[in-house]
């Protein structure tokens, strides 16, 4: 932790020493779009299968530090401070502006562009857990790699393009990554390519799809190349205060075929500052067995003490394809405060 934060140090000094110095005709504007953030998200989770604990964690603890280095180049650090392997670098990304907005190059390690629900920021999220199809396909916590944030070290083109009366209507991604995760080399000599395309052909509607192409090592057998190819489609919809959104995905691990499907409906009771979300589910583990799915029901007030800060209460209704059910139920209390 000490070396991080060392490192983000040097970086805040050096960034504001070298504007600072800099000659006024220069195109270094570090100073003046350097910028830190972060937020943390405590949490309380009840569960009523009696073999699990109940139990208080400081789910994320996370700082950004973004800035210009000049009118084009941008740069991006993101690091985690809780959980099991704290600290942890999520994000260190260049990012080069062809044609402002329209055009841009990414490097480091970042997001890679799959899903609507998978890259979603955990500040924004209208419930206090992703999808199920989130966790499993989007190599976060159920994912065959392990939970690696739904990053990747790689690059990546991305832009979003806008009418002429500024609203946007088309936002595309695509890259190569190494397919193995956040911190690591590649494992095999195969790189994985993803890509998202999401279109608005009228306001307030975006439809649109993504694709990932990979192959990585994991479980028992760390020499064989295994394939992990996932595809999706999605939806979203604005009405005023209302938001319905919505994704199918699909994948499959080796041998193995998953997938499944969310419908969420989002309202805002009282405009910034209290939020309803309802979000149905299913998600089948193994397409080769019968009766391997789950549906979860779930229910989630958000209420907002800022712009930044606010209480959510989740309950998930768990519910087995089985004819045998578990006690999965889990409801859970989360606070965020942001800056």
């Amino acid at each position: 932790m000490k070396n991080l934060l060392l490192c983000i140090t040097c970086i805040l000094c050096w960034s504001i020493g070298h504007a600072q110095t800099a000659p006024k005709d220069s195109n270094l504007v570090a100073s003046k779009k350097l910028k830190l953030t972060g937020y943390t998200q405590p949490r309380f989770q009840y569960f009523m299968d009696t073999a699990k604990i109940s139990t208080f964690d400081i789910r994320r603890a996370r700082l950004a530090l973004t800035g210009a280095l000049t009118d084009k180049i941008d740069y991006r650090f993101f690091a985690e401070f809780a959980g099991s392997v704290p600290p942890q670098l999520l994000e260190g990304i260049f990012i080069y502006k062809f044609h402002g907005d329209k055009v841009k190059f990414s490097a480091g390690q970042m997001l890679v562009p799959f899903g609507n629900d998978i890259i979603c920021s955990e500040t924004k999220m209208e419930s206090v857990n992703r999808a199920v199809l989130s966790e499993v396909l989007g190599a976060r916590g159920q994912d065959v790699i392990g939970n690696q944030n739904a990053r990747d070290i790689g690059v990546q083109f991305s832009g979003i393009l806008k009418t002429k009366n500024s609203r946007p209507y088309l936002n595309y991604a695509a890259g190569v990554f190494n397919g193995a995760g956040i911190n690591k080399l590649d494992n095999n000599k195969d790189k994985a390519v993803a890509g998202r395309l999401i279109a608005s052909p009228i306001k307030n509607l975006w439809l649109g799809g993504s694709y990932y192409n990979g192959s990585s090592r994991w479980g028992d057998s760390l020499t064989i190349d295994k394939n992990r190819d996932r595809y999706a489609v999605e939806l979203e919809y604005t009405y005023k205060r209302i938001i319905l959104r919505s994704e199918y995905m699909q994948g499959v691990d080796d041998t193995i075929s998953k997938g499944g499907y969310y419908v969420q409906l989002i309202g805002e009771l009282i405009p910034k500052k209290l939020q309803l979300s309802g979000r149905v589910e299913y998600f089948d583990f193994n397409g080769d067995i019968a009766d391997n799915g789950i549906f979860i029901y779930t229910i989630c007030p958000s209420l907002w003490l800022g712009d930044l800060c606010k209480i959510q209460l989740g309950y998930d209704i768990v519910r087995e394809e089985a004819k045998t059910q578990k006690k999965n139920d889990v409801a859970q209390v989360q606070f965020q405060v942001a800056f």
